[in-house]
């Protein structure tokens, strides 16, 4: 190994855990605030190694999944102080998830509440099946799983279908300048369209340049990372005031020039209540839709009324800047029984904003239809008071 450490000296290391953990923001594109953070490790010792470095080297030398495993420890310890209702991603490999290195650490952190678990993995998935049920597991735990690399690697269509993540990265290659290719402008505004239908959050992952800042906040990508807004940093960096005015003129003015009809628009405020002590009600005066939160304040259900049991077949979440028309082709997609059913409109770190009704969201479109367009006319949005 020339002048890197020894493999004896590598795996002490590893067992020791001497492995720094930075986080890189992850924010939202729409209130240009912080809404989570990516852990990434660092190597106190770097030998000429970059990251990735370290990893093919463990991988090399037969301690790849120890080092995931001890990685992920560090992360995870981290949970203690993280800024309230911000989640953390910890990276993954497929292939590690299914060792017990791994699942011991994940069992031994008690509740994922907040965590998403991030596949990371430039290779065909061996044992699909036995991922798949590693990840029920953690979402049980009240884990979310997010795939990285979409439109790169492993992360085929394929693999999205089965994994059925709740975020989805889109890989730096398509981000690289979004702002000056048409193309990839095209087939990133495609991916949003397969998130929205598959209930999950789309992130750009790499954002260096304010134009393809711009080009994302143009596209309605809702979150997005990288070092056009913040780099990795000890736990826990803040979004710098110039660049969350930046997403916020940008937002306005593409707004202003798309005349955009959004969930936003005919967002509304419905009742809650806490999941976990909900007793549902034999009669109730107040017919409106209920929605029931987790302690984070994330939605885990919407009964179409108070005496309505919690649906199986789960809940429809969108965010506020959602296409209008995107929200309604999502509500038609839904199985029969869920069709009517309100949708849980959340923020990029899930939390709940309000509710969006199926009744509101046909009638907001057909007086858009039956509008004619006339300049300086504006609607007002229905918005939580």
């Amino acid at each position: 190994m020339g002048d890197l450490l020894s493999i004896g000296e590598f795996a002490r290391q590893i067992d020791d855990r001497d492995i720094d953990i930075v986080a890189q923001p992850i924010v939202d594109l729409v209130r240009g605030t912080v809404v989570g953070y990516e852990a990434l490790a660092r190597f106190p010792t770097t030998n000429g190694l970059g990251v990735e470095g370290w990893f093919e080297l463990a991988d090399r030398s037969g301690l790849g999944h120890r080092l995931e495993a001890a990685a992920l420890a560090n992360a995870l310890d981290l949970r203690g102080d993280l800024p309230p209702n911000c989640f953390l991603t910890v990276n993954v490999g497929p292939t590690a998830l299914t060792t017990r290195a791994v699942r011991d650490v994940l069992a031994q952190a008690g509740s994922l509440a907040g965590v998403v678990v991030e596949l990371t993995e430039h290779r065909q998935v061996e044992d699909l099946p036995t991922v798949l049920a590693v990840l029920d597991e953690l979402r049980r735990a009240g884990a979310m799983v997010a795939i990285d690399d979409a439109g790169a690697g492993y992360a085929g269509l394929r693999h999205i279908l089965d994994i059925r993540p709740d975020l989805l990265k889109i890989d730096r290659s398509l981000i690289s300048e979004l702002d000056t290719d048409e193309t990839k402008r095209a087939l990133v505004s495609m991916l949003g369209v397969f998130a929205d239908r598959a209930d999950a959050w789309l992130l750009a992952e790499g954002i260096e340049t304010p134009g393809e800042l711009a080009a994302a906040v143009d596209l309605g990508v809702p979150l997005g990372q990288g070092w056009a807004l913040a780099r990795p940093a000890p736990p826990w960096a803040t979004l710098d005031d110039a660049v969350a005015d930046t997403i916020r003129t940008g937002l306005e003015r593409s707004r202003q020039g798309n005349d955009r009809m959004t969930a936003a628009t005919v967002m509304e405020v419905a009742r809650w209540a806490d999941a976990d002590t909900y007793v549902p009600a034999t009669t109730s005066a107040d017919p409106r839709p209920l929605v029931l939160l987790d302690p984070r304040r994330r939605p885990v259900a919407v009964l179409a009324t108070p005496s309505a049991a919690p649906s199986h077949l789960g809940i429809t979440r969108a965010h506020p800047d959602t296409e209008l028309t995107n929200l309604a082709r999502r509500m038609l997609a839904r199985p029969h029984q869920l069709r009517h059913t309100p949708v849980a409109i959340v923020d990029g770190a899930g939390r709940y904003l309000g509710i969006v009704r199926w009744e509101r969201t046909i009638e907001a479109l057909i007086e858009r239809a039956d509008t004619p367009a006339v300049p300086g006319c504006s609607r007002a949005p229905t918005v939580p008071a």
